[in-house]
């Protein structure tokens, strides 16, 4: 069910979302709008202008410069954009970690009084099955990969600039984020569903016995959550230098994944592969991968972290959050996934294609 998003009178604050033309960032613009917001700042390094009424501003947070340029005059920013999981450590590090600290220092000089930076659940995740997880677990001592590592770094980075000439943060830590428009999870079920090994459609296997649960965020929801952070980040605030998980609730992965794409009537999992088979076939991926380089270089799709994320129970505590902030899942995953799955197969009647 979904309730109506209580989204509270508008404000004189000048808003800077960065990242804005992204799928979050584009959904929180969105939300300011509805709340009659008139002073929103969309920064992206692509400028997609989706909707008249903000300013839409090209830049590159991996220059400070550009930063303070988008910045000057802004009192709150949303701190969204960060790479693709699919993209390279290099970026990683570019865009996560310096960008981060870019945006920090634009902030502190431009007298920025609110950050809310959008974080991942997954910086706690070391490859082990978790169970409702609350925040003050401590990140891996060492990091499952170069993504999560990056964006602890960045989050890290974010709490310790809380109190800087006046600058106020939060981080919020999202999982399995989807929704109308989405970027990932949507499109890497698609894209599997439509992409054949051997005459096989490869979603053909489930991994693992799939009694593995994982927390998922409706995008809208979160989009609120992080309008609501900034509301309550004054001073004095109980939530400044905090961190947030925000979830809507979990659900059995792949009971998911199979029912969504029952729902864009495309290929499901029927097979089951026990999960140390999977994980012998990750290996053996990864090991001709490396064997060929010299000759040619191949991205295996099928890798040891991706089992990990699909076949481990990945869940977290959002007591916090309700607790501080007053969050709420408004509108329920069953609701999201509905509208998720109208929009995508909508988008496949298109003849949208997913598969590289």
């Amino acid at each position: 069910m979904a309730e109506t998003i209580p989204l509270g009178k508008p404000t004189d604050r000048v808003y800077v979302v960065v990242g804005g033309c992204g799928f979050l960032g584009r959904y929180i613009v969105e939300c300011l709008l509805k709340r009659g917001e008139k002073n929103i700042r969309a920064v992206d390094v692509r400028i997609n202008s989706f909707d008249p009424r903000p300013t839409f501003i090209q830049a590159d947070i991996t220059k400070v410069e550009e930063c303070m340029k988008a910045f000057t005059g802004a009192d709150v920013v949303i701190h969204t954009a960060s790479p693709a999981h699919t993209g390279s450590t290099a970026i990683f590090h570019k865009v996560n970690v310096q960008g981060t600290k870019n945006v920090i220092e634009a902030c502190v000089k431009c007298n920025v009084k609110q950050l809310v930076y959008t974080s991942s659940a997954s910086v706690v995740f070391d490859g082990n099955p978790i169970f409702s997880v609350t925040e003050d677990r401590p990140f891996p001592k060492k990091p499952l990969e170069p993504y999560s590592e990056t964006k602890a770094i960045a989050e890290r980075a974010v709490i310790e600039a809380n109190g800087k000439n006046g600058l106020l943060t939060v981080a919020l830590r999202p999982s399995g984020i989807f929704g109308p428009r989405d970027a990932q999870f949507y499109p890497g079920l698609i894209e599997v569903a439509q992409s054949k090994a051997l005459g096989v459609p490869k979603i053909s296997f489930q991994l693992g016995d799939g009694a593995n649960k994982m927390s998922f965020t409706y995008v809208e929801n979160l989009a609120f959550a992080h309008v609501l952070a900034s509301d309550k980040l004054i001073p004095g605030s109980a939530i400044a230098g905090q961190v947030y998980n925000i979830n809507d609730g979990d659900r059995l992965f792949w009971k998911q994944s199979t029912e969504v794409l029952q729902s864009l009537k495309l290929p499901y999992p029927k097979y089951q592969i026990p999960y140390w088979v999977g994980m012998l076939i990750a290996f053996i991926s990864i090991f001709f991968a490396w064997l060929l380089s010299p000759i040619k270089q191949i991205h295996p799709s099928f890798t040891p972290i991706r089992l990990y994320n699909a076949c481990n129970n990945r869940t977290f505590s959002t007591e916090k959050a309700k607790r501080d902030l007053g969050y709420k899942s408004y509108i329920s995953l069953e609701e999201g996934f509905k509208r998720t799955s109208d929009f995508f197969r909508a988008e496949l009647a298109a003849g949208k294609k997913y598969t590289h």
